[in-house]
Protein backbone atom coordinates (compact mmCIF):
# COMPACT_ATOMS: atom_id res chain seq x y z
CA UNK A 1 0.00 0.00 0.00
CA UNK A 2 1.82 3.28 -1.17
CA UNK A 3 1.63 6.54 0.77
CA UNK A 4 -0.80 8.11 -2.11
CA UNK A 5 -3.43 5.18 -1.65
CA UNK A 6 -2.87 5.68 2.37
CA UNK A 7 -3.67 8.86 1.94
CA UNK A 8 -6.88 8.21 -0.62
CA UNK A 9 -8.33 5.41 1.93
CA UNK A 10 -8.17 7.75 4.79
CA UNK A 11 -10.14 10.12 3.24
CA UNK A 12 -12.79 8.12 2.11
CA UNK A 13 -12.67 6.97 5.48
CA UNK A 14 -13.52 9.82 7.02
CA UNK A 15 -16.06 10.73 4.27
CA UNK A 16 -17.82 7.18 5.57
CA UNK A 17 -17.36 8.15 8.92
CA UNK A 18 -19.11 12.19 8.56
CA UNK A 19 -22.04 10.06 6.46
CA UNK A 20 -23.00 7.75 9.57
CA UNK A 21 -20.94 4.43 8.58
CA UNK A 22 -19.11 3.44 12.20
CA UNK A 23 -17.30 0.52 10.74
CA UNK A 24 -15.98 -1.11 7.60
CA UNK A 25 -15.25 -4.51 6.38
CA UNK A 26 -12.62 -6.09 4.00
CA UNK A 27 -10.90 -9.54 3.10
CA UNK A 28 -7.72 -10.59 2.11
CA UNK A 29 -7.97 -14.64 -0.10
CA UNK A 30 -5.82 -17.16 1.00
CA UNK A 31 -5.76 -20.49 -1.07
CA UNK A 32 -5.12 -23.66 0.26
CA UNK A 33 -3.40 -26.28 -2.37
CA UNK A 34 -2.02 -29.44 -1.98
CA UNK A 35 1.57 -28.43 -1.73
CA UNK A 36 2.80 -27.62 1.80
CA UNK A 37 4.20 -24.59 1.60
CA UNK A 38 0.55 -23.02 -0.14
CA UNK A 39 -0.35 -20.43 0.73
CA UNK A 40 3.77 -19.60 1.30
CA UNK A 41 5.03 -16.98 3.43
CA UNK A 42 5.19 -14.24 1.83
CA UNK A 43 2.20 -14.45 0.48
CA UNK A 44 0.68 -14.59 4.20
CA UNK A 45 2.80 -12.03 5.40
CA UNK A 46 2.05 -9.56 2.29
CA UNK A 47 -1.39 -9.82 3.39
CA UNK A 48 -1.48 -9.42 6.84
CA UNK A 49 0.55 -6.58 6.41
CA UNK A 50 -2.05 -4.97 4.47
CA UNK A 51 -4.97 -5.78 6.80
CA UNK A 52 -2.94 -4.40 9.47
CA UNK A 53 -2.58 -1.29 7.94
CA UNK A 54 -5.66 -0.65 6.50
CA UNK A 55 -7.24 -1.39 10.33
CA UNK A 56 -4.78 1.09 11.43
CA UNK A 57 -6.08 3.59 9.19
CA UNK A 58 -9.87 2.14 9.65
CA UNK A 59 -9.35 3.04 13.56
CA UNK A 60 -7.56 6.27 13.31
CA UNK A 61 -10.61 7.57 11.95
CA UNK A 62 -12.79 6.55 14.45
CA UNK A 63 -14.35 3.95 12.37
CA UNK A 64 -14.58 -0.57 13.59
CA UNK A 65 -12.20 -2.80 11.04
CA UNK A 66 -13.82 -5.72 10.23
CA UNK A 67 -10.92 -7.70 8.88
CA UNK A 68 -11.52 -11.38 6.67
CA UNK A 69 -8.52 -13.05 6.23
CA UNK A 70 -10.74 -15.74 3.61
CA UNK A 71 -9.26 -19.12 3.60
CA UNK A 72 -10.78 -20.32 0.79
CA UNK A 73 -12.22 -24.13 0.93
CA UNK A 74 -11.94 -24.96 -3.15
CA UNK A 75 -9.93 -27.87 -3.33
CA UNK A 76 -8.92 -31.16 -2.21
CA UNK A 77 -7.16 -30.14 0.87
CA UNK A 78 -8.69 -32.63 3.96
CA UNK A 79 -9.87 -30.05 7.23
CA UNK A 80 -6.15 -31.11 9.48
CA UNK A 81 -4.35 -28.88 6.56
CA UNK A 82 -7.03 -26.32 6.89
CA UNK A 83 -6.77 -26.02 10.30
CA UNK A 84 -2.93 -25.68 9.86
CA UNK A 85 -3.52 -23.12 7.09
CA UNK A 86 -6.17 -20.96 9.02
CA UNK A 87 -3.22 -21.28 12.29
CA UNK A 88 -0.76 -19.35 10.27
CA UNK A 89 -2.73 -17.13 8.97
CA UNK A 90 -4.23 -15.30 11.60
CA UNK A 91 -0.67 -15.91 13.50
CA UNK A 92 0.31 -13.52 11.32
CA UNK A 93 -2.64 -11.42 11.07
CA UNK A 94 -2.44 -10.63 14.88
CA UNK A 95 1.52 -9.86 14.55
CA UNK A 96 0.83 -7.46 12.21
CA UNK A 97 -1.71 -5.57 13.49
CA UNK A 98 0.05 -5.27 17.26
CA UNK A 99 3.07 -3.79 14.91
CA UNK A 100 1.00 -1.96 13.21
CA UNK A 101 -0.21 -0.54 16.80
CA UNK A 102 -3.93 -1.49 16.36
CA UNK A 103 -6.45 -1.69 20.10
CA UNK A 104 -7.44 -5.05 19.09
CA UNK A 105 -9.91 -4.33 21.62
CA UNK A 106 -11.72 -2.28 18.94
CA UNK A 107 -11.47 -4.69 16.12
CA UNK A 108 -13.56 -7.78 14.96
CA UNK A 109 -12.37 -11.27 13.14
CA UNK A 110 -14.49 -12.51 10.55
CA UNK A 111 -13.81 -15.76 9.61
CA UNK A 112 -14.81 -18.72 7.75
CA UNK A 113 -15.78 -22.17 9.53
CA UNK A 114 -13.08 -24.73 9.13
CA UNK A 115 -14.47 -27.29 6.66
CA UNK A 116 -12.44 -30.12 4.48
CA UNK A 117 -12.10 -28.71 0.94
CA UNK A 118 -14.85 -29.18 -1.52
CA UNK A 119 -13.67 -31.73 -3.22
CA UNK A 120 -12.78 -33.50 0.09
CA UNK A 121 -15.19 -35.95 2.20
CA UNK A 122 -17.56 -34.14 4.50
CA UNK A 123 -17.32 -34.56 8.09
CA UNK A 124 -19.57 -33.99 11.47
CA UNK A 125 -20.49 -31.14 11.94
CA UNK A 126 -19.31 -30.87 16.07
CA UNK A 127 -15.61 -31.83 14.38
CA UNK A 128 -15.81 -28.17 11.73
CA UNK A 129 -16.55 -26.64 15.26
CA UNK A 130 -13.84 -28.77 16.96
CA UNK A 131 -11.63 -27.68 14.68
CA UNK A 132 -12.75 -23.89 14.25
CA UNK A 133 -12.45 -23.07 17.87
CA UNK A 134 -9.32 -25.01 18.37
CA UNK A 135 -7.85 -22.85 15.77
CA UNK A 136 -8.82 -19.64 17.58
CA UNK A 137 -7.80 -20.84 20.36
CA UNK A 138 -4.45 -21.07 19.60
CA UNK A 139 -3.82 -18.08 17.84
CA UNK A 140 -6.06 -15.38 18.48
CA UNK A 141 -5.73 -12.99 21.44
CA UNK A 142 -8.93 -13.13 23.79
CA UNK A 143 -8.57 -8.92 23.59
CA UNK A 144 -10.30 -9.58 20.38
CA UNK A 145 -13.88 -9.02 20.92
CA UNK A 146 -16.31 -11.49 19.16
CA UNK A 147 -15.60 -13.73 15.78
CA UNK A 148 -18.14 -13.33 13.32
CA UNK A 149 -18.25 -15.93 11.16
CA UNK A 150 -19.37 -16.70 7.54
CA UNK A 151 -20.89 -19.80 6.23
CA UNK A 152 -17.99 -20.55 4.25
CA UNK A 153 -20.08 -22.74 1.82
CA UNK A 154 -22.37 -24.04 4.61
CA UNK A 155 -25.75 -24.15 4.37
CA UNK A 156 -27.84 -22.20 6.12
CA UNK A 157 -28.96 -25.17 8.74
CA UNK A 158 -25.44 -26.73 8.70
CA UNK A 159 -23.59 -22.84 9.72
CA UNK A 160 -26.14 -22.33 12.68
CA UNK A 161 -26.23 -25.27 13.89
CA UNK A 162 -22.12 -25.41 13.86
CA UNK A 163 -22.01 -21.89 15.43
CA UNK A 164 -24.15 -23.60 18.19
CA UNK A 165 -21.85 -26.89 18.27
CA UNK A 166 -19.11 -24.58 18.96
CA UNK A 167 -20.48 -22.61 21.94
CA UNK A 168 -21.31 -25.94 23.65
CA UNK A 169 -17.83 -26.82 23.37
CA UNK A 170 -16.85 -27.05 27.16
CA UNK A 171 -13.62 -25.72 27.10
CA UNK A 172 -12.91 -21.89 27.86
CA UNK A 173 -14.04 -19.85 25.07
CA UNK A 174 -12.85 -15.84 25.66
CA UNK A 175 -15.06 -14.66 22.35
CA UNK A 176 -18.75 -14.70 21.42
CA UNK A 177 -19.65 -16.08 18.42
CA UNK A 178 -22.07 -14.96 15.94
CA UNK A 179 -22.85 -14.33 11.98
CA UNK A 180 -21.89 -11.77 9.61
CA UNK A 181 -24.30 -12.61 7.50
CA UNK A 182 -24.05 -12.76 3.52
CA UNK A 183 -25.82 -15.54 1.89
CA UNK A 184 -27.56 -16.71 4.67
CA UNK A 185 -29.85 -13.55 4.88
CA UNK A 186 -31.58 -13.90 1.93
CA UNK A 187 -31.02 -17.30 0.24
CA UNK A 188 -34.74 -18.43 1.58
CA UNK A 189 -36.26 -15.42 0.92
CA UNK A 190 -35.11 -15.51 -2.70
CA UNK A 191 -36.20 -19.12 -3.28
CA UNK A 192 -39.69 -18.27 -1.63
CA UNK A 193 -39.71 -15.33 -3.91
CA UNK A 194 -38.34 -16.96 -7.49
CA UNK A 195 -38.73 -12.96 -9.17
CA UNK A 196 -42.65 -13.88 -9.16
CA UNK A 197 -44.93 -11.26 -7.60
CA UNK A 198 -47.63 -13.52 -6.40
CA UNK A 199 -44.96 -14.75 -4.42
CA UNK A 200 -43.87 -11.56 -2.49
CA UNK A 201 -45.69 -11.80 0.21
CA UNK A 202 -44.62 -15.05 1.07
CA UNK A 203 -41.14 -13.83 0.55
CA UNK A 204 -41.64 -11.06 3.37
CA UNK A 205 -42.81 -13.80 5.37
CA UNK A 206 -39.60 -15.37 4.80
CA UNK A 207 -37.69 -12.31 5.40
CA UNK A 208 -39.81 -11.43 8.38
CA UNK A 209 -38.72 -14.86 10.06
CA UNK A 210 -35.35 -14.44 9.64
CA UNK A 211 -35.08 -10.92 11.18
CA UNK A 212 -36.91 -12.04 14.06
CA UNK A 213 -34.26 -14.63 13.92
CA UNK A 214 -31.88 -12.19 13.98
CA UNK A 215 -33.41 -9.84 16.77
CA UNK A 216 -33.18 -13.07 19.01
CA UNK A 217 -29.47 -13.28 18.70
CA UNK A 218 -28.36 -13.14 21.74
CA UNK A 219 -31.23 -14.73 23.63
CA UNK A 220 -30.69 -18.61 25.21
CA UNK A 221 -33.66 -20.94 24.14
CA UNK A 222 -33.31 -24.18 26.69
CA UNK A 223 -35.99 -26.28 26.67
CA UNK A 224 -38.02 -24.92 24.07
CA UNK A 225 -38.65 -25.89 20.82
CA UNK A 226 -36.68 -23.83 18.06
CA UNK A 227 -37.10 -23.48 14.49
CA UNK A 228 -33.52 -23.72 12.73
CA UNK A 229 -34.94 -23.71 9.00
CA UNK A 230 -37.66 -21.08 7.73
CA UNK A 231 -41.03 -22.46 7.90
CA UNK A 232 -41.77 -20.41 4.97
CA UNK A 233 -39.73 -22.67 2.57
CA UNK A 234 -40.68 -25.79 1.16
CA UNK A 235 -39.60 -28.80 2.50
CA UNK A 236 -38.41 -27.48 5.63
CA UNK A 237 -39.68 -28.98 8.49
CA UNK A 238 -36.39 -29.75 11.04
CA UNK A 239 -36.82 -28.46 14.60
CA UNK A 240 -33.93 -28.36 17.21
CA UNK A 241 -33.85 -28.28 21.04
CA UNK A 242 -31.52 -26.48 23.02
CA UNK A 243 -30.56 -24.13 20.20
CA UNK A 244 -28.85 -20.79 21.12
CA UNK A 245 -29.63 -18.09 18.29
CA UNK A 246 -26.59 -16.07 18.23
CA UNK A 247 -26.44 -13.80 15.27
CA UNK A 248 -26.29 -10.17 13.23
CA UNK A 249 -27.58 -8.35 16.68
CA UNK A 250 -24.60 -9.57 18.18
CA UNK A 251 -22.57 -8.16 16.47
CA UNK A 252 -23.92 -4.79 15.68
CA UNK A 253 -24.39 -4.51 19.50
CA UNK A 254 -20.47 -5.01 19.97
CA UNK A 255 -19.72 -2.44 17.34
CA UNK A 256 -22.32 0.09 18.97
CA UNK A 257 -20.42 -0.68 22.50
CA UNK A 258 -16.72 -0.37 20.85
CA UNK A 259 -17.64 3.30 19.45
CA UNK A 260 -19.31 4.21 22.66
Amino acid sequence: MDETFSQDFAQRCQKFYEAGARYVEWRSMFNTGPALDKPNKLAIDENAYEIAKRAAIVQKNGLVPIFKPEILVDGPHDIKQYVEVTERVLAACIKALIRHCVMLEGTLLKLNMVTPGSYSPKVALEVIAEHTVRALMRTLPAAVPAVVFSSGGQSEEDATLILNAMRNLQIKKPWPFSFSFGDELHRSILKVWAGREENVHKAQKAFLFRCRANSQATAVFKDALVVVTNPCVVGSHRHYRDFDYLLNLLVEKIIQKLIQ
